[in-house]
């Protein structure tokens, strides 16, 4: 059955404790406040999706797996593989798993087996031997530990994401619903395509891997620019700008995936703007305008045009921009006076953008124009850590009203809902039949719809 659901409580969704599911008319079966919920999980992007409560597709080699409340369950001695084909484009593997913590014994899952053209993350494993608490990751079979002191006896949930144009492989791990502690980056060879997943569990009796999801995504957001955009990326340090920006989260796929690139010119942001961020089909594209044009000699109208196009381009095919004006730096002078220019004669001209964002509100001197001294490296180049704890929370206020609350409200074009659960402060409101467009929902209860493809389910949530 395909679910939809509007919350109209504060722009969330909302499951009202007294709520009672309404039974669907022609239908035996109570909707249940778990299904209902288990619904509602979100993968934008999705090449593959599993909530791991059932086996379908597993090919199960050897030992025992299972679904135990509602997650896989490797007993010990467990191997099973799942045939996948991966994006050749870029691509984040989401999972969530705990082990028994046997001593002596490790759980791995491996994403393009065999190991020598695949990664791979090992649970209570240090990379040479199995240690409770230690994981570590494989990369075309060389092992990296990444993380130690996990309680592994608890769920905890990872991200792999893999860059094929730079050849590496970026391992997370997951502290929140988007926040994410990066863990480090190893290069790659070749990573296989048309492959299988493989799940193994530790031989030594009374181990178990538990699985509660797995998700293969393509990025749902990434950001592009020049050195600015690079330093802001999660793989410099847990101060960068974008470990600060928390947007999407209320999906579970919201990742940032960094194309900065130093000394990049807006010229050369354009040229790769289609390999680097439209062949990956993002939702959300974080455009900084750069800083190397002055150097570059690139003219401000030429500038304006380069960014114009981009936007363009991004707009075109379907995805929401974010755009963020020129770092002046700290120092005055012609090029500090070139950015500032441009920001205030260009920047404001550009059209398209579904979020102008003033970062350099968080940072620069109200008088001067300037990036004030406490938020700049002495390079009066690249923002240091306050410098991007400032402006990544100002980025992720800016966005998260429109990205969260009213960006790309549509209904889609194709496909139907068997029911809608309305959900407000007072509980159950009520629910249609046979919904196939927002015609069919009596407006004094709609606010505005924003689409999730979940599970095969068209999931609805209305803004505040």
């Amino acid at each position: 059955m395909n679910i939809a659901w509007i919350g109209k409580t504060d722009g969330n969704l909302t499951v009202a404790e007294n709520f009672l599911p309404p039974r669907v008319p022609g239908s035996s079966d109570e909707l249940s406040i778990a299904a209902l919920t288990a619904a509602a999980i979100t993968d934008l992007n999705a090449v593959y999706s599993t909530e791991c409560d059932d086996l379908v597709g597993w090919d199960v080699i050897s030992g025992t797996f299972t679904i135990v409340d509602g997650v896989m369950q490797g007993e010990y001695g467990t191997s099973a593989l799942h045939s996948i084909a991966l994006p050749t484009t870029d691509y984040i593997f989401y999972l969530k798993a705990k082990t028994s913590q046997i001593v002596g014994s490790s759980c791995s899952i491996i994403l393009g087996y065999p190991l020598a053209v695949g990664v791979a993350i090992a649970f209570d494993h240090n990379g040479s031997s199995a240690e409770i608490g230690k994981v570590c990751c494989y990369v075309n079979g060389v092992t990296h530990e990444i993380a130690a002191g996990i309680d592994t006896a608890s769920y905890s949930e990872w991200a792999i994401q893999v860059d094929r144009k730079q050849s590496k492989v970026y391992f997370y791990h997951r502290t929140g619903p988007s926040e994410f502690n990066y863990l480090g980056d190893f290069p790659y060879t070749t990573l296989a395509t048309d492959t299988d997943m493989k799940i193994n569990v530790g031989a030594t009796i009374g181990q178990h891997l538990y699985v509660d999801y797995l998700s293969v995504c393509r990025p749902n957001i990434i950001a592009i620019g020049d050195s600015n955009c690079k330093r802001m990326g999660m793989d410099i340090g847990d101060n960068s700008a974008w470990d600060n920006v928390h947007i999407l989260k209320t999906n579970r796929n919201c990742l940032i995936v960094n194309k900065g690139v130093g000394s990049n010119t807006s010229a050369m942001v354009s040229a790769r703007l289609s390999a680097d961020v439209i062949a990956h089909g993002p939702k959300v594209c974080l455009f900084e305008c750069t800083t190397n044009d002055y150097g570059g000699g690139i003219t401000l109208p030429q500038k304006f045009a380069y960014t114009q196009n981009s936007v363009n381009d991004l707009v075109a095919a379907g995805i929401d921009v974010v755009l963020l004006p020129c770092l002046p730096g700290s120092e005055p002078g012609d090029a500090a006076n070139f950015y500032m220019d441009f920001n205030a004669d260009y920047y404001p001209l550009i059209t398209g953008a579904s979020v102008y964002c003033d970062w350099l509100s968080a940072v620069v001197d109200s008088e001067t124009g300037l990036v004030d001294e406490p938020y700049i490296e002495a390079d009066d180049a690249h923002l240091n850590d306050a410098g991007h704890v400032a402006v990544g929370a100002l980025i992720e206020s800016d966005c998260d009203d429109i990205l969260e609350g009213g960006l790309d409200q549509k209904w889609p074009t194709t496909g139907s809902c068997d029911a809608v659960v309305i959900v407000g402060a007072g509980g159950y409101i009520g629910y249609g039949v046979g919904i196939t467009n927002r015609a069919s929902i009596d407006d004094s209860t709609w606010l505005s719809a924003r689409t999730q493809n979940t599970i095969g389910c068209d999931f609805i949530r209305g803004a505040a």
